[in-house]
């Protein structure tokens, strides 16, 4: 069954390395189970139930992508898509949280309309190599943004990334806890991937919340790390019987057989158990608060007028832009990465991933997050041989198995997730070396794609500003046949947007 679905033999890779594979990247990826939770929050959103919704979310993009493109790639709510759910249609714009979801709700529809028609993947097929690698650099820099500033921000200090203090660290005063705990974080997840280390950002936030239990927080009311009414018989179950699980597939790929059977009996019931637990008593335990949460009244602040409604159609070309090329950069990122691009630089199957991440970014919204894409972590399991969508699979059942920790997501403190951004961000930033330095008219586009996202927090500007300057540097010197001609409508389309943007405000 396994071989007519997913092809081994012919992809050259069996079920051991796709399990691994699976494990590998799910553990790269699962910071975003923590994170995107601590983030959504600052939108009045409960962050429990932003977790059971990142958990489903997650889980049914990455199965949508494995079984429709047989890519070995996993889907989760986007860093960078949700900063700007957050930061800019929230709090910068006034929306409530509800309306913002219905919001994504219909963009994820109007992506799967593009996509169907193929518009959407020729737009992945039109973007020149060049301004690929830094559409992935430049959402890496942001992202490490977010975290430089929410860490400077947990010290009580303003939003500028730099911050000159008495201690004259760039983070912030080193005299507040959660700037301290900050740079622990970072420095124990540094050394983890120096250490090429699986699964090091998680190791990190897990090692990061522990040591705050030890901290004193900024107003000495308590702890940074809170255990109080979170830790219950359930959650110590589900930790049990996941480590069994994981410590079951670490001596199978170790080939401890004898080990690997007695354990293997244990964690199929350890499986079994958590099942029951999400089923018995997962309901008393889960918040489920943002589910079909979704409002449409809610996406004209201030009432339905002439002006509001202009708003909105702005506001909705702004995330549909940001949620396709952000897909599309992501997706295009890990695909170089992985080597599934052609010699011309376009990706086989791209509408099957496509019309994946559309449906999980609609549903996801139903769910109650924010929009669903392509995680650029899915090249760690790609390093570990997997190659197939049997890889996505095992992730999306690691997701499902994940929702067992929603109780304790609350002890995760936001001075634990921020250095994984910074993390992130330095990941996606490799890309920069494939980029044709040597030729002003590639560097200077994929520059300001770069430049602008951090700068103007908004990645469809720094998008917008690489293909308006891409298309005037290819024109003037002489190139301009070269340049596709949806290239150019896109180009148009953005100075427009850009127009829009300054009339209304957004």
């Amino acid at each position: 069954m396994l071989e007519k679905w997913f092809k081994l033999k012919e992809n050259n890779t069996n079920f051991r390395t796709e399990l691994v594979a699976g494990f590998t990247t799910f553990f790269t990826m699962a910071y975003i189970i923590f994170v995107n939770p601590n983030i959504l929050a600052q939108a009045g959103m409960p962050a429990g139930s932003v977790m059971v919704a990142t958990c489903l979310a997650a889980a049914l993009g990455t199965i949508l992508i494995g079984l429709l493109s047989n890519y070995p790639f996993a889907q989760a709510p986007g860093m960078g898509l949700n900063a700007f759910f957050v930061y800019t249609m929230i709090l910068g714009l006034g929306w409530e949280w509800q309306g913002a979801l219905g919001a994504v709700f219909i963009a994820g529809i109007i992506f799967l309309i593009i996509t169907f028609t193929g518009i959407r993947g020729k737009i992945v097929n039109a973007i020149p190599m060049s301004l690929k690698y830094a559409i992935t650099a430049g959402i890496g820099l942001f992202i490490a943004t977010i975290g430089l500033k929410g860490s400077t921000t947990a010290a009580g200090t303003p939003w500028g990334i730099v911050s000159v203090s008495d201690a004259g660290l760039f983070l912030g005063n080193l005299g507040s806890p959660e700037v301290i705990l900050c740079l622990v974080g970072l420095l124990i997840i540094i050394i983890l991937m120096a250490l090429k280390v699986k699964g090091a950002l998680l190791i990190g936030i897990i090692a990061s919340t522990i040591i705050g239990l030890f901290i004193p927080n900024s107003d000495g009311t308590g702890m940074i790390t809170s255990l109080s009414g979170v830790v219950s018989i359930y959650s110590i179950l589900a930790l049990a019987f996941f480590a069994l699980l994981v410590l079951s597939v670490v001596l199978w790929v170790l080939s401890k057989k004898n080990a690997f059977k007695f354990l293997a009996g244990g964690s199929l019931v350890g499986v079994i158990a958590m099942l029951v637990i999400l089923i018995v008593i997962g309901d008393s335990q889960m918040d489920f608060s943002t589910f079909a949460a979704l409002d449409f009244t809610k996406m004209f602040p201030g009432g339905i007028s002439a002006t509001s409604i202009i708003g909105f159609i702005t506001v909705l070309l702004a995330l549909t832009m940001i949620d396709m090329f952000d897909t599309i950069g992501t997706l295009v990122g890990t695909s170089a990465k992985a080597g599934y691009l052609d010699k011309d630089g376009n990706l086989p199957k791209v509408n099957k991933a496509l019309a994946a991440d559309a449906i999980a970014t609609s549903a996801g919204a139903v769910m109650g997050t924010s929009t669903v894409t392509t995680y650029i972590e899915s090249v760690a399991g790609v390093n570990e041989g997997g190659r197939t969508g049997l890889t996505s699979m095992v992730v999306a059942v690691l997701f499902i198995l994940a929702l067992v920790f929603t109780p304790i997501a609350g002890i995760i403190p936001a001075a634990a997730t921020y250095p994984a951004l910074i993390i992130v961000g330095i990941l996606m930033m490799s890309s920069v070396k494939k980029i044709e330095w040597d030729d002003f008219s590639e560097a200077a586009p994929a520059f300001f794609t770069i430049l602008v996202m951090p700068l103007t927090t908004s990645i469809t500007d720094g998008i917008a500003f690489g293909f308006v300057t891409y298309c005037i540097c290819k024109l003037f010197k002489g190139e301009g046949k070269k340049v596709s001609a949806l290239l150019y409508v896109l180009a148009v389309i953005f100075i427009a947007y850009f127009v829009l943007k300054t009339i209304i405000g957004v």
